[in-house]
């Protein structure tokens, strides 16, 4: 009976490769066990590596994680608002809610692990924070700072929108499924068009005068 080698055996990978199969090997066994229950010796084991071999690309555990939430979460989305620089803002909003929509759909179960120790672990919510909360938050403000300096949108409290922003995408993701099927009714794009145009136009039928 063959056994199935780990991502990268009978190969030497770039460091750039080393880190991500180390966080993806990582990331699986926090989704599917929980961060705290999750060993470096256990992602050693599965990645196929020495567990000092981990210590030269992340500083522990929780680093692998950060590191990982980092590249799928803020850069991913400077990449994002920086390719939609001339799109209008509804195509703008539309593509950022359909992205993240699309982040949450396949990963999940990782994000629930990371609320869940956020609420329950104050150093671990300080972090995730520092590291994930204010750079996602600036990369918002400055895509609607723009927008409002270009006579698109009015003047508002921009972090105030961003952090509405951040908040619509993670209850959608974190509790999308439970929510009497709606996420199962309505495509990731439908979904995404109903959610830009909410943050958009509001709620109130005419115009405050």
């Amino acid at each position: 009976m063959s056994i199935a080698k780990p991502r990268g055996a009978g190969k030497r990978l770039t460091r750039a490769e080393r880190r991500e199969q180390i966080m993806e090997t990582a990331v699986k066994l926090f989704a599917r066990q929980g961060f705290e229950r999750t060993t470096t010796r256990e992602i050693a084991a599965e990645a196929g590596i020495s567990e000092g071999t981990i210590y030269r690309y992340f500083e522990s555990k929780r680093d692998i994680l950060f590191g990982f939430l980092e590249t799928v979460a803020v850069e991913s989305l400077d990449t994002l608002i920086s390719s939609l620089a001339g799109s209008d803002e509804t195509q703008a909003i539309n593509a950022f809610f359909e992205n993240r929509l699309e982040i949450g759909a396949h990963r999940r179960d990782l994000m629930k692990v990371v609320i869940g120790e956020a609420l329950f672990n104050q150093e671990f919510a300080g972090e995730f924070y520092s590291r994930m909360v204010v750079p996602v938050t600036a990369v918002l403000e400055k895509f609607l700072a723009d927008k409002i300096a270009a006579g698109r949108f009015r003047q508002m409290d921009t972090t105030v929108a961003a952090r509405t922003l951040i908040g619509y995408f993670l209850v959608f993701n974190l509790f999308g499924s439970e929510f009497s099927g709606v996420t199962d009714s309505l495509s990731r794009l439908e979904l995404s068009e109903k959610l830009s145009a909410l943050f958009l136009d509001g709620v109130r039928a005419v115009p405050q005068t």
